[in-house]
């Protein structure tokens, strides 16, 4: 009543103790507490925002026999969110000098993103799997255009420059590859009947980078729809509601199942590490080996959930 009014003070806080007082059930409070974070914000309160919605994912994934197909919605959706400002910050630092901890600082943001969206298609609702695995391949499309902008070390010879131009390409090229895998891996939710914003913009990302071969699709996505999918079944055709829990969706990539029941994370493995070519004992002081950026821990979608 109080938010149909317009006072959001007055329903926020009737709100809160509802949610206080009554724990169960379950998917009655966690739609009221979806309320709450909606309300926060619009109030721009973002810290109290993230942390509802870090309440309404801990709430569905500890609630046992009482989750239901909605408490499962209300939590990808918040985890999702919550999936999202992390890929901000990542996206946010730049590799400019100091180096070093610049790039340490880009890959810890990384492996976490990869991890968080990785365990949204644990939800296995086919929005939130497609949202996940666009988000994968713009972690691996940001880090490559990183690398490639990365601010130079100041000092080296023409000859030192022309090896760490090198390198750099060498590094970044399979981050570029890793992108256009996954988001490609998106398409193929639509031969399973699901197609939404993010196979959308999937598509539209795949035409910048790869326009030889994704560039006329735009003008005639019906016409590839049909292509992908073939002649149309009733059992193809899957409607996904914004408001509702989608049917469980999965992506296909390299060493996932292929079971739309069986939603495994999408292999999110680092690329390989090219040989970097190596400078002289004079620009190895200054020089940041760009090997560096893939050494240490794998980022491995699986492994990441585990």
């Amino acid at each position: 009543m109080y938010a149909e009014d317009g006072n959001q003070l007055r329903a926020l806080e009737v709100y809160r103790r509802y949610v206080g007082y009554f724990q169960q059930p379950v998917e009655v409070n966690l739609e009221t507490r979806n309320k709450i974070a909606e309300i926060l914000k619009e109030q721009n309160d973002l810290e109290s925002y993230l942390n509802e919605l870090r309440q309404i994912v801990a709430i569905d994934a500890a609630a046992g026999n009482a989750r239901t197909s909605r408490t499962r919605y209300l939590a990808a959706k918040s985890a999702l969110v919550l999936a999202e400002s992390v890929f901000d910050k990542f996206t946010a630092v730049k590799l400019v000098q100091p180096f070093e901890p610049n790039l340490l600082k880009k890959r810890n943001l990384m492996k976490t993103a990869v991890q968080k969206f990785s365990r949204l298609m644990d939800y296995e609702l086919g929005e939130f799997t497609a949202a996940a695995t666009f988000y994968l391949a713009e972690i691996y499309s940001d880090f490559s255009q990183a690398l490639m902008t990365s601010q130079r070390p100041k000092g080296l010879s023409a000859l030192e420059q022309e090896q760490y131009e090198l390198a750099i390409e060498e590094q970044a090229y399979p981050f570029e590859e890793k992108a256009i895998t996954v988001h490609e891996s998106n398409l193929e939710l639509i031969s399973r009947g699901v197609y939404n914003e993010w196979i959308e913009k999937s598509l539209q990302k795949l035409a910048v980078i790869v326009p030889v071969r994704y560039a006329k699709i735009i003008g005639s996505l019906e016409t590839y729809i049909f292509e992908v999918e073939g002649p149309a079944t009733p059992a193809a055709a899957v409607s996904e509601a914004e408001s509702e829990p989608a049917d469980p969706g999965a992506v296909e990539v390299p060493g996932a199942a292929t079971e739309i029941e069986t939603t495994e994370p999408a292999p999110v493995e680092e690329p390989e590490s090219a040989e970097a070519g190596r400078s002289s004992s004079h620009a190895g002081d200054r020089l940041v080996q760009p090997e560096a950026v893939v050494q240490g821990e794998k980022f491995d979608g699986e492994e990441a959930v585990q």
